[in-house]
């Protein structure tokens, strides 16, 4: 390779690396969230279930294959199209993101040791892991397709049992005061909401919200009286990033601090969709943006605000970094990758933060997890007894 290579930093066993001089990390999901189990791993078979990671490029090559071939044939010119007010838009802001992203890849692809060709995770991802298949067979052999079968709630509560007691347990150990004093508020909010998609509907992956029901999410009576971080997962669509700006971060009071981007990449390093195609971007926003302190949270127990400030101490937190760039390997449709110790340094207030997930699918030890499905992937099946 013709670049220079490139230094890391960190502990792949813990997850986190920084691309040095790329602005941008390498974040592996499975080994940040098993830093919260001790009986139990979270598999890696398991959490990357989708198939073909490897040939997610062949679909795109075989597309121009086959559009070189029909360029022997004879066919209509097609009109040039004009592209819309919100479709230049799009592309204006795609441009003014494409360096970091670019960089930050080739960044990656040129780090020593290449954490591109990764074998201790990578090799995971084919599912050869045997671990992962010692809680398999309980697992699947409750899960039943049948739209008439009936819950055996019992034998759920089974499944879930262990990990739900793992993350208890480690919160009363850590943070205890906060789960029983909520009205102290929070001071960093992660939320990824079901925004509205065609195609998501069309498709019935999981039940979406209108845009502007947002609006009335009472996120201001959420804050900590010292403030607040609020990180917002967004699509690529202009539309989105219109509402956003422009209507629900100033009802939310919300000041835009930065952009981040999740790129993501296949299980050979590639991105998994070429940079520029239009319609499919191969990576997602983050914004980050902050509210001040919610000053009528008034303290209703002064012993309880005395033994929490001994567990805490306020730190002075530093400004985000603009067109940061994560990139890792994405799991299960819309399950984002865990960032809750990458945000918690940029979080105002006490530390240990006090963390609320909006439309969460899964459990944080030390958080709130809010919505419809906080327990989606706390099933047994994606886990396996560690060791």
């Amino acid at each position: 390779m013709a670049e220079a290579e490139v230094e890391a930093e960190g502990n792949l066993s813990q997850g986190i690396l920084e691309i040095q001089g790329a602005n941008a990390v390498w974040l592996d999901p499975v080994a940040v969230l098993n830093g919260a189990y001790s009986q139990y791993q979270v598999s890696y078979s398991r959490y990357y279930s989708r198939p073909s990671f490897g040939n997610l490029h062949s679909s795109s090559s075989s597309a121009g294959a086959a559009c070189s071939e029909g360029n022997t044939r004879k066919r209509k010119r097609k009109k040039t199209y004009t592209p819309n007010e919100k479709e230049v838009l799009a592309e204006l802001r795609h441009k003014e993101s494409r360096s970091s992203i670019s960089h930050a890849h080739s960044s990656f692809l040129a780090t020593r040791p290449p954490l591109s060709s990764s074998k201790a995770t990578m090799d995971s991802l084919s599912g050869n892991c045997p671990a992962s298949q010692q809680l398999s067979t309980l697992a699947d052999a409750n899960t039943n397709t049948s739209e008439d079968a009936e819950v055996d709630f019992v034998r759920l509560a089974e499944l879930w049992q262990a990990p739900l007691y793992e993350l208890n347990y480690l919160r009363k150990s850590s943070q205890g005061a906060e789960s029983e004093h909520p009205d102290f508020g929070y001071n960093l909010i992660l939320i990824d909401p079901p925004w509205e998609n065609k195609s998501v509907h069309r498709k019935s992956l999981y039940p979406t919200l209108p845009n502007r029901q947002l609006l009335s999410l009472p996120i201001k009576q959420l804050v900590h009286r010292e403030g607040a971080l609020l990180a917002l997962w967004l699509t690529n669509r202009e539309k989105l990033h219109q509402f956003v700006e422009k209507e629900l971060f100033p009802a939310w009071g919300v000041q835009l601090a930065a952009s981040w981007y999740w790129l993501k990449l296949n299980d050979s390093g590639q991105m998994i969709s070429p940079l520029d195609l239009q319609h499919h971007k191969p990576y997602e926003c983050l914004l980050l943006g902050y509210l001040p302190g919610n000053k009528q949270a008034a303290y209703s127990d002064e012993t309880a605000q005395e033994d929490l400030m001994s567990m805490r101490e306020t730190v002075c937190y530093k400004a985000p970094p603009n067109k940061f760039v994560i990139m890792s390997i994405p799991g299960d449709h819309s399950r984002k990758p865990p960032l809750g110790s990458l945000l918690s340094q940029y979080a105002p207030g006490p530390h240990p933060v006090t963390g609320l997930e909006l439309f969460a699918r899964e459990l944080t030890p030390g958080w709130t997890s809010w919505g419809n499905e906080p327990l989606r992937f706390q099933n047994l099946r994606y886990f396996h007894n560690r060791g």
